[in-house]
Order: structure tokens, then sequence, then C-alpha cells
């Protein structure tokens, strides 16, 4: 999940796996672009989380999900990390495709007595 531009990718150096996803998604109905490669063998990328800067060792292949698809990818298979849960759902809700929920206790519920 890119930070503040929704977009839903996924990498891996094994083109064939990301085929498989993409194949996977597609049974759900979620289209996605690629796999594009992203990064040649060889090719220094800088890894922000770390701070490091690496060499690839590999090709690295990208598949995104397309944005027509990023509410139905939400409901149907979403993120199990918190992190990249959340940067999708404030995306969804930006863009008008996801209620904000509600603060404070649900309706009908007991209200705590003082």
């Amino acid at each position: 999940m890119e930070k503040n531009k929704g977009k839903v990718r996924c990498f891996n150096t094994d083109i064939r796996l990301l085929k498989y996803v993409q194949r996977l998604l597609r049974v759900l109905e979620i289209e996605t672009t690629g796999p594009r490669i992203r990064a040649r063998k060889g090719v220094l990328l800088f890894d922000k989380k770390g701070g490091k800067t690496y060499r690839t060792r590999k090709d690295v292949y990208s598949i995104y999900v397309k944005g027509r698809d990023r509410l139905r990818f939400y409901r149907l298979v979403g993120f199990t990390i918190q992190r990249k849960k959340q940067r999708l759902e404030e995306y969804l809700r930006r863009c008008g495709l996801l209620e904000t929920p509600p603060t404070g206790p649900p309706p009908n519920s007991p209200q705590p007595s003082h």
C-alpha cells in the first residue's frame, strides 16, 4: 500500500508467483496491471524503512490493483497488517468509497452509569 496515493501493489522477484496472484485476484473479479519490471538485477535500491541501500540480486517485478477495484480488494482480500489496512481505508474514505466509522458508542448500546 503506497502512502497517500492509495496504490495497492505487490512486488516479487518471482514473476510466476505474481502471475499466480493475478489469476487468484481475477477469480475475485479484481483486475491488476503487469507484471512489470520494477528494478533490474544489480540496481541499487534504498529501503526507506530500514534506511539501508542494497543491490538487487534479481529482477524485481510488480503488479498493481486497478483503481476501480481497490474497494473490491479491500472487501474481499484486505490486509492483515494494520498500517496497510488503515492506509487503504483512509484512501477509500478520501475518495468517498468508504463511510467514516461513527465515533462514540454504537447506537442502542447501554450507556455507562455515573
